[in-house]
């Protein structure tokens, strides 16, 4: 109850007397917590829209049978029929489509929607789909009725004629709701679609309410009988997996092991949960990553109480002495700050968490668009979701604990104060400079040493680890640096103004102790936007020095759906013989690429015609062969290229062989070179289109680059193919459309992490708002006595101005320096460690000055509230203080 009495009195009423203080520190915690709160609910409902998407379309299913990079045959359904005596099996087809947008010319034209076709009566025991608001459960034997496993029975109104029309009609399909309306298409209309890139119209049989497997990739799904998507995607006998439910789930071991027996080897059995555990493989690193970014935001809301709290106890110090005076303990002192410390931590936080869900919402959007471009090519589900109390109250209580270990250190500097001392203008600075000086150049040595450390599991902790010692490094040299770096700025300020210019040089030096924090703080910040603009810089024109060498075609043709279809939406053969006989055309080359897996992770394995690569373009080999050299030893043998992500993913080096999935099952296959690849972080495997014919029976084309003869004009030779077309979907590009999108992806993928910078930013200028302030209420009876001897409110302002740009100048300086350290880190452990990816440093000067220029008016404009605050003391109470 002492405590208490004690602590209200002098803690929580100093809170309430400075308002716009308490709300700045309050709002630097929140703004830190809320960037930690988006990134992990975007994250989470990124991830856990494709997951549940995922799992509703796998719905009661125990195993799946898929072959690796390949359809199988649907003989197979006959070869498995002993399945029937342990459980059910449904056949499934996938493919994608789009809306039909006859003036869409584009490489890439619109969003692919997915198309999931399976045998609507064998399918019962697996998904429900619910069929507007007219639907009866249709009771159909299943092995263990009551177990409804993922959605229970089949919910159709079978004596509608729209069901039987699903069963019979080649063009039928059932939509969701949701698309439904974005189509603005209603039961018994037809819309026309782009399926195995022809036109087709299609008859929407039923729309499906909103629940159940309708809510699969946030409604943007097609569903199809199986015979009808067979038909349609002109896939007549091939099916892309089968989806096996057991009577008895301890029978999975054993079940599993006869299918794989009796199968090749390269046909994989495996439990649905495996997909879900292979994207989140595969986007583990851009995840973390992301998350790591938004605990600097954090970090630097840390560094902010730490200051707050600092100034505080100098400036109570008076409080301090008296209470001491009156016999109250060194640990009840202690104790009351660092209470105050996880008082700010949690009501920020709480704070924190509301403004988070509101970014997450941006967040989310910039996420779920990020992973399904590169990661998952499945349309991004919703960016909100429901309230996690878990998440929140582990918010509460990590703002809390950072508080508190940022209140450590003033905590025990205020239980220190002796009566004696609290007489005292200052309190000791604790540890020399020299020891602090020791201890940051321990951590700077530690931190060079962990970059040189390899992976651990596969991901770079090492790397994180060295960037966390470099901040903690900076921090623990800020004194040094501070007084080393405040001469010339300095001398500036004094020549351009000198009495206010020698004034606030004067106060930064004299009250390094609290300024050197604020100081930290937006170098932290600072450092962290240098760093990844360097590095986004740098791979940027990597990317583009990567394009301007392997991409030579002059005209390139794809599918006009086929994002995310792991190859199984291939070019029409009328498209390709539609360039035959077109003048002006001096070579194609058709290329092919599915997705396998390999050791566990996804892969493209892919085939391209090395003769004309040889004569029209090259690859970037790591070990400086040419791609006339490499083509001589690919060309109608059993050897392949890999992609640099593939070889440092898979410690695959040049003369090693490697195990690709073929019909007959995995067949050895020997690495020529390694090449630079930008294009996935999941690695290639390319061999020549021959070898690809000859040992995989497959003919398909994925895409075309077409090279033009001297001379031919591109858009003439463009129309002329788009003309042959007649109306097959394809779409066809020049080479810079393709350039401009390849970029324009690029740079999408990375504004959120922009995003989380400039937060971070934010904190750390209300970080040099609050110190300013702090001081000058330190400092009131000094600016009372300047005010007696004649300086005008114009000269207070603009020493307190200077005083807060001279911290930017500080802090940018620091931070670029810091910056660049951390981006070298970046690019050459953290993302070749995560990614696989050799990047050239470049560093965007334009953008870098930019940048600090921003800071500055920043830091600036954050000068105005103490100023202001400075000019509204009363010079006569200042003096009776004195």
């Amino acid at each position: 109850m002492k405590f208490l009495k004690l602590f209200n009195q002098t803690i929580i009423r100093d809170l309430v007397r400075n308002p716009t203080r308490t709300l700045l520190t309050l709002a630097g915690v929140a703004l830190g917590i809320a960037v930690v709160v988006a990134v992990q609910l975007a994250n989470d409902r990124a991830i856990g829209s494709f997951s549940d998407s995922m799992d509703l379309l796998n719905g009661g299913a125990d195993l799946q049978i898929a072959a690796n990079g390949r359809p199988l045959d649907e003989s197979l359904i006959g070869e498995l029929s002993w399945v029937w005596d342990v459980g059910a099996m449904t056949a499934i087809v996938e493919g994608r489509l789009q809306r039909v947008a006859p003036d869409d010319q584009t490489l890439f034209g619109q969003e692919s929607i997915p198309v999931f076709g399976v045998d609507l009566l064998s399918d019962v025991p697996f998904r429900t789909r619910e069929a507007g608001s007219r639907t009866r459960e249709v009771a159909f034997p299943t092995s263990e009725a009551d177990r409804p496993r993922g959605g229970g029975n089949l919910s159709l109104d079978l004596s509608r004629p729209q069901f039987i029309d699903l069963l019979v009609s080649p063009n039928s399909i059932v939509v969701p709701r949701t698309l439904a309306e974005e189509w603005d298409v209603e039961e018994g209309e037809t819309v026309d679609l782009l399926v195995a890139n022809r036109e087709q119209p299609f008859t929407v049989a039923t729309v499906l309410d909103n629940g159940g497997v309708a809510r699969a990739f946030d409604g943007r799904i097609v569903f199809m009988d199986i015979a009808a998507a067979q038909l349609a995607m002109n896939r007549l006998g091939e099916i892309d997996r089968v989806d096996v439910v057991l009577d008895d789930v301890a029978t999975l071991e054993a079940v599993a092991e006869r299918i794989r027996v009796q199968l090749p080897d390269s046909v994989m059995v495996y439990p649905p949960q495996d997909t879900t555990a292979e994207t989140e493989r595969m986007t583990r690193a851009f995840r973390y990553n992301l998350t790591a970014m938004s605990y600097i935001a954090l970090v630097v809301g840390m560094i902010l109480i730490y200051n707050t709290l600092n100034i505080a106890v100098v400036r109570r110090r008076g409080e301090i002495g008296a209470l001491r005076t009156l016999g109250v303990t060194r640990r009840t002192i202690g104790g009351m700050f660092l209470s105050e410390a996880v008082l700010l931590g949690a009501v920020g936080a709480i704070g924190g968490i509301w403004i988070g869900e509101v970014l997450a919402r941006g967040a989310g959007a910039l996420v779920s668009r990020t992973i399904a471009m590169i990661y998952t090519g499945a349309p991004g589900g919703a960016s909100v979701g429901g309230l996690d109390p878990v998440l929140y109250i582990k918010m509460i209580l990590l703002g809390g604990g950072v508080a508190a270990v940022a209140g450590t250190g003033p905590a025990l500097r205020a239980s220190g104060i002796s009566p004696v001392e609290a007489m005292r203008e200052r309190i000791g600075a604790g540890p020399a400079a020299r020891t602090w000086s020791l201890m940051g150049l321990a951590a700077l040595g530690l931190g060079s040493l962990l970059g040189f450390a390899p992976p651990v599991g596969g991901f770079p902790f090492p790397g994180y680890a060295a960037g966390v010692l470099f901040i903690a490094g900076f921090c623990l040299l800020s004194p040094l640096f501070t007084r080393a770096m405040i001469v010339v700025p300095g001398k500036m300020a004094a020549a351009l103004m000198p009495a206010e210019g020698r004034l606030a040089v004067a106060t930064i030096r004299g009250r390094q102790s609290r300024v050197v924090v604020a100081v930290m703080s937006l170098a932290i910040a600072v450092s962290m936007l240098a760093s990844v603009a360097i590095m986004v810089a740098s791979f940027r024109d990597t990317i583009v020095v990567w394009i301007d060498q392997t991409l030579q075609g002059d005209l390139y043709m794809r599918p006009a759906a086929s994002g995310g279809d792991r190859g199984r939406n291939a070019m029409a053969p009328e498209a390709i013989r539609a360039l035959d006989g077109v003048a002006g055309i001096a070579a194609v080359d058709r290329y092919r690429a599915v997705t396998i897996d390999y050791n566990g992770f996804p892969a493209f394995m892919a085939a391209g015609e090395f003769e004309t690569l040889a004569a029209h373009s090259r690859m970037l080999f790591m070990d400086g062969q040419d791609t006339s050299t490499i083509a001589e030893r690919l060309i109608g043998q059993n050897r392949v290229v890999v992609s640099e992500p593939f070889a440092v993913r898979h410690g695959v080096a040049t003369a090693d062989t490697i195990a690709l999935p073929t019909p007959d099952g995995f067949a050895p296959f020997e690495v020529a070179g390694v090449f630079f690849d930008y294009s996935n972080e999941g690695g290639m495997v390319v061999m020549d289109r021959g070898t690809y014919l000859d040992r995989f029976n497959d003919d398909a084309v994925s895409n075309v680059a077409i090279y033009l003869e001297p001379g031919a004009d591109t858009e003439e030779v463009r129309d002329a193919i788009v003309e042959r077309m007649d109306g097959v979907g394809a779409r066809i590009a020049t080479n810079g459309e393709l350039r401009a999108q390849v970029l324009r992806v690029f740079d999408q993928t990375f504004e959120v992490t922009y995003a989380l910078e400039a937060i971070a930013l934010a904190v750390a200028v209300l970080g040099i708002a609050n110190t300013l302030a702090a001081l000058i209420l330190e400092r009131r009876q000094e600016l009372a006595m300047l005010r007696f001897i004649g300086a005008s409110r114009g000269q207070i302002r603009r020493t307190i101005m200077i005083e807060s740009g001279l911290i930017g100048v500080l802090g940018g300086a620091i931070g670029l320096v810091l910056g660049g350290i951390q981006s070298v880190l970046l690019i050459y452990v953290i993302n070749f460690q995560s990614f696989g990816w050799t990047i050239q440093f470049e560093l965007p000067t334009g953008f870098l000055a930019q940048s600090v220029v921003a800071v500055l008016l920043a830091t600036l404009v954050a000068g105005l509230y103490p100023a202001a605050l400075a000019l509204r003391m009363d010079p006569i109470e200042g003096i009776r203080a004195e």
